[in-house]
């Protein structure tokens, strides 16, 4: 929509049969703007004006026969159109057309500013342009993060920031994986002991150089892992600044592209292989003279044995032949001589060592039909073998990696719905026959729990083929007992775009979901118990409280959440020594249990016994303290009172004894 110049704005004038259209126009033609326009009288007009001239500008008074500018707002949005509207407010007071704003008009013009109209126009057409161009912006944006968001998911990253001038170094759980290392405070010393000593130097002077000069840096370079391992890696960074322009942060990506890096060396040398071998040719051509027993080859031929060009007969051409190849191959040319078709194939010696070739010929008869001359060509099919030879390779690597993982892989034909490939694991998991699935690629479904199988087998068949197939359903065994699996395939796309193949994994998350109904159940119990019961990280800070604890210590959750217990309640009595010892065993890994003095919000002393327990990741480090406390104030209380009656009865019996004596 534009406003002036060649293209009009176009103008649709909703009519209340008060006269009002001509005195607007009248007004439009006086501001010089160029426009073309239509008037609606009632609500079927209006929709059809809407259809047929597409106004960048709606002008409506407020009120019209049978309806009003709201209702008439609300037809143009359920049709579509976010067209700009503008209240007529000749009888309205102010405050109501400013409520009508609210409900979406775009402006109003009072009769006594009607010469404010043109401007208003063309301030609706720049707020929805300006609007425009944000949808736009925003839809981009989504895209972009959609985008991002499933490029993570196919590639190893992990994010990083940097603190510039400091060693403060913050790092995403993925970036310990990569570095295969246990989760830790990371200090740039750190980060720069990983990085490969060839490769030090010249990161240094990149991301110096690359700050120096305003430069966000790229740059791809090795790391030495604890076992010594080298993984090769992509960090990028986003520069942050301040409001003097320095850079004060850098926040960014770091990317495995070990597999990547090493396809490449290897596609690169398979390259230069394959370069090498088109530069001599792989195609010779052949004459044989029979009747004077002469071979008559071009370069390629002789290029292609690795000999200088010299004479050759069969014999020379015999002598060539790889020993167990040989006999066939003379029996093949003696055919040949009365069939007419030459075709054969073998290996040679040269120098480069075994060659492995095509040779094919037609033969010449005279006209009595004796042969004459045999032409041909032979053909280098030595890199077609070594691929051959790797692509075996590489199923048989393929097979051994799907037998050797516990999940189970398996391939299926998209078009003739039949399975390829399954792996051994599917018997141990579905409890059915490889064979049967090979049979019928359905009969898997005979496994799965009746409550789950119509859920199931319907995602399988609307979303593997999207690519969104990823479901969890439980598995009826022939014994009785139910297994959970988590099953995910991806469609594998042919040449011409269309779907080929189906490879999905299947994984056995029994123990998973039996470990998630434990902890449920544990949740509700820790929730309920009148012990109190915290979860903390290993330096103490709470993450988690319970009713119990809140009725022992007098804290509520929000109090204590965030803080480490002990600097909280601990008073003037408590004995410090435990509590050191505590965060020893605790960070030992050892679970510890003891009795303290703690102090309640109101200020009392309560006797406390609180077992520690470390929950430890999958690295054997400390992630999580469990610590419950139990209320043994009164018990403490009795044991008091009881040793000092204990007391008393002692010295009144020393007392008796005395008088007794004298």
């Amino acid at each position: 929509m534009t406003e002036g110049g060649n293209k009009p704005v176009k103008l649709g004038f909703v009519e209340d049969f008060h006269g009002d259209t001509d005195i607007i126009l009248k007004e439009l033609r006086d501001s010089e703007m160029n426009f073309e326009y239509q008037v609606a009288t009632d609500e079927k007009g209006f929709l059809k004006m809407l259809k047929e001239l597409e106004p960048d500008v709606i002008i409506s008074p407020y009120s019209l026969k049978g309806t009003n500018a709201v209702k008439l707002l609300g037809l143009t949005r359920d049709a579509g159109y976010d067209t700009p509207f503008i209240l007529l407010a000749f009888d309205l007071s102010e405050d109501i057309a400013i409520d009508l704003l609210a409900e979406g008009i775009e402006d109003y013009v009072q009769r006594s500013t009607l010469k404010r109209l043109p401007v208003a126009i063309k301030k609706s057409l720049q707020r929805y342009k300006i609007q425009l161009e944000l949808k736009i912006s925003e839809a981009q944006l989504r895209q972009s993060e959609a985008s991002l968001s499933e490029a993570q998911k196919i590639a190893k990253i992990g994010s990083w920031e940097w603190d510039v001038g400091s060693e403060r170094v913050w790092w995403s759980d993925e970036m310990y994986r990569i570095y295969e290392t246990e989760k830790r405070e990371i200090t740039l010393s750190d980060v720069k002991s990983f990085i490969h000593p060839d490769d030090r130097k010249r990161v240094d002077e990149l991301t110096s150089k690359d700050l120096n000069d305003n430069i966000e840096p790229v740059i791809e370079y090795r790391i030495l892992l604890n076992s010594d391992r080298i993984k090769h890696v992509i960090s990028s960074a986003k520069q942050v600044k301040d409001s003097n322009g320095q850079v004060t942060q850098l926040i960014g990506t770091l990317q495995d592209v070990t597999e990547k890096v090493t396809s490449e060396l290897e596609a690169k040398a398979n390259q230069i292989q394959r370069e090498l071998t088109l530069q001599a040719s792989r195609i010779g051509v052949w004459h044989w003279l029979i009747n004077e027993n002469e071979l008559v080859w071009d370069d390629r031929c002789f290029e292609i044995y690795g000999i200088e060009r010299r004479a050759i007969d069969v014999p020379d051409f015999i002598e060539f032949i790889h020993p167990e190849d040989r006999n066939s191959i003379q029996v093949r040319i003696s055919e040949a001589l009365s069939s007419g078709d030459y075709s054969s194939e073998y290996r040679i010696f040269t120098q480069q060592g075994t060659k492995y070739l095509h040779g094919r010929g037609k033969v010449t008869f005279d006209n009595t039909g004796a042969p004459i001359r045999m032409d041909g060509i032979i053909i280098d099919m030595t890199e077609r073998h070594d691929i051959e030879e790797a692509l075996r390779n590489s199923e048989q690597l393929f097979r051994d990696m799907a037998e050797s993982i516990t999940e189970v892989f398996w391939l299926t034909d998209w078009g003739l719905n039949k399975v390829l490939y399954v792996s051994p694991q599917y018997e141990r998991l579905y409890g059915l026959s490889a064979e049967s699935l090979y049979e019928d690629s359905s009969s898997w479904s005979k496994a799965i729990h009746p409550d789950d199988l119509d859920r199931a087998t319907k995602e399988f068949r609307e979303h593997s083929i999207k690519g969104t197939y990823d479901t969890e359903y439980r598995l009826q065994m022939p014994d009785g007992t139910i297994k959970w699996v988590r099953d995910r395939a991806f469609p594998v796309y042919s040449s011409d775009g269309g779907v080929s193949r189906i490879a999905g994994i299947t994984e056995d998350i029994t123990k998973q979901k039996l470990d998630k109904e434990r902890i449920e159940t544990l949740s509700l119990v820790a929730s309920e118990t009148v012990n109190g019961v915290l979860i903390h990280n290993p330096d103490g800070t709470i993450n988690w409280a319970n009713k119990g604890f809140e009725k022992i210590t007098g804290y509520s959750y929000d109090e204590i959440v965030g803080n480490e217990p002990w600097s909280v309640m601990a008073g003037p009595e408590t004995d410090q020594r435990l509590v050191q010892m505590t965060y020893q065993k605790v960070q030992q890994g050892k679970s510890f249990s003891s009795d303290n003095i703690l102090r309640h919000k109101d200020g009392h002393n309560v006797w406390v016994n609180v077992s520690f327990t470390p929950i430890l990741d999958e690295y054997g480090n400390v992630s999580k303290v469990v610590s419950i406390g139990m209320d043994i104030t009164k018990q403490k209380e009795t044991e008091h009172l009881q040793r000092s009656m204990l007391k008393k009865l002692e010295k009144a019996n020393e007392e008796l004894k005395r008088r007794a004596g004298d």
